[in-house]
């Protein structure tokens, strides 16, 4: 808040947590102006958050991201810029890794043919203008747009790179996060795929016929 306050004239911060134990946040809503706490049931995955946190934002420049990620990242600079280049700026690891980037090559093969810009080097911290916002939480699926940008040319990216290095959750964690992105691609590409199946099963029909 004192960051925020130093360079914006007004500044608001939206937390999302779980109803089991929002009351130690409390203490924070007393203790720092224009901060807003909203409870979601345990349940409710880490898409839904986001979206919460993305509709309830009232600023011109919105930023999005988590706890583990936001003391190691220039949110600052990343406002400025959203707001600068009126583009959507996600945060991104300089450091490839190869092997992880090796193995999502499936995820972001999957997410290309689904329309979206899935990258998993890249954070889950991502800034935009309000204008953009809007248009994003219009997308047919705001859940994943909110994280994976779609492929729009309407909606300019920039790739807002960090040198520090971000905690990395656990293999159990990701694998769990990346069976929801990949239930979430394939339900949002049923109808394609039921083209190609319907569009095989004719032509293997005109095949056996003739």
């Amino acid at each position: 808040a004192q960051r925020l306050d130093s360079h914006f004239r007004f500044r608001e911060i939206i937390l999302v947590v779980d109803e089991n134990g929002y009351e130690c946040y409390l203490p924070l809503v007393e203790q720092i102006a224009d901060i807003r706490v909203f409870t979601t049931r345990q349940n409710n995955n880490y898409y839904i958050r986001r979206l919460i946190a993305a509709e309830e934002a009232i600023g011109d420049v919105v930023i999005i991201g988590s706890f583990d990620e936001i003391t190691h990242i220039d949110f600052i600079q990343m406002l400025e810029q959203a707001g600068v280049q009126n583009a959507i700026v996600i945060a991104t690891r300089s450091d490839r890794h190869s092997l992880r980037s090796w193995l999502s090559t499936p995820i972001i093969a999957l997410g290309r043919a689904a329309g979206f810009k899935v990258n998993l080097n890249n954070l889950q911290t991502i800034a935009m203008p309000r204008s953009l916002l809007n248009q994003v939480l219009l997308h047919s699926d705001p859940e994943l747009a909110l994280r994976f940008p779609p492929r729009d040319p309407r909606l300019p990216l920039i790739y807002f790179y960090v040198d520090s290095s971000v905690p990395f959750k656990g293999v159990f964690y990701q694998f769990k996060r990346r069976v929801q992105l990949i239930q979430k691609l394939l339900v949002y590409m049923a109808p394609i795929l039921l083209m190609i199946v319907s569009l095989s099963s004719t032509v293997l029909m005109l095949l056996g016929l003739s």
